[in-house]
């Protein structure tokens, strides 16, 4: 009898782990497509996006922030109303060896491409960082739902760790990444950081930022040259802005070298 127990006990287990599984892969794929919509309008609000799931706004926020969790019903009349369709939602119902593998993907891919989830590491460094998503998001300007995801998806990928609600950046290696993803994530995040450029110089104060640029003639036999310059200016100025206790900012620094002509094949 003891033994059955036991059995019974262990079968009870493994199926709260396997429904934590699927809920926290649900979660993180709402968590994605809710920051999708709102990269494609600022304005798309948490209100907007239960709207269109049909379900009450504090629920949908509470199980954003694994405060609650749906039911399987619930979690499929969601992916219903996201146009999932059955073989779609099947892979957050039923596990295979894979799975994890491809939500890391999934997280790689966001971390890398969306800005704010390497500003958040570096946010998390300054002397008066908050462990709130409300926090962040003022600090970013981004949207707390997207402030929470991005804290989630760090700390699955090993980038941060959280302990009693207080998050600590541990560092990040993109030497273990997937490197097709790498290469089109930072591509992504690439483009995002010119238009966070654009950004200040319409809106931050000239004491605060520095743009400068020269067009010139060149030889482009130098081209590596200037290349590996770029590198260990990059590298100079950053060991420069980084030495102190005293951190109280995030910034970026975008260098850019390009051609502004057309080689003679190309024309």
């Amino acid at each position: 009898m003891p033994q059955a127990v036991a059995k019974h006990d262990i079968a009870c287990y493994f199926l709260v782990m396997e429904y934590k599984m699927v809920s926290e892969e649900f979660r993180s794929y709402l968590q994605t497509e809710y920051t999708r919509r709102c990269q494609k309008n600022p304005q798309y609000s948490l209100r907007s996006f239960a709207k269109h799931l049909e379900i009450d706004p504090s629920s949908l926020s509470q199980f954003l922030r694994k405060k609650r969790n749906l039911s399987d019903k619930k979690m499929a009349e969601l992916g219903k109303r996201l146009n999932l369709n059955s073989d779609d939602f099947f892979k957050f119902v039923a596990r295979g060896e894979n799975d994890e593998y491809q939500m890391i993907k999934v997280d790689q891919f966001s971390i890398l491409s969306e800005w704010y989830h390497l500003a958040i590491c570096q946010l998390s460094l300054l002397q008066d960082f908050r462990s709130d998503a409300h926090w962040i998001a003022r600090r970013l300007g981004i949207q707390v739902m997207q402030a929470q995801a991005a804290l989630d998806r760090l700390v699955r990928i090993g980038w941060m760790e959280e302990e009693d609600g207080v998050f600590r950046y541990v560092g990040g290696n993109l030497s273990t990444m997937d490197h097709d993803i790498t290469t089109e994530a930072l591509r992504s995040y690439q483009k995002e950081m010119l238009y966070k450029a654009e950004d200040a110089i319409n809106y931050v104060p000239l004491k605060k930022r520095s743009s400068t640029g020269v067009t010139m003639a060149i030889s482009s036999e130098k081209l590596e040259q200037a290349k590996a310059m770029i590198g260990r200016f990059r590298r100079k100025i950053s060991k420069f802005l980084e030495e102190g206790e005293t951190k109280d900012e995030v910034y970026h620094i975008y260098i850019s070298l390009f051609p502004l002509t057309n080689t003679e094949d190309e024309v």
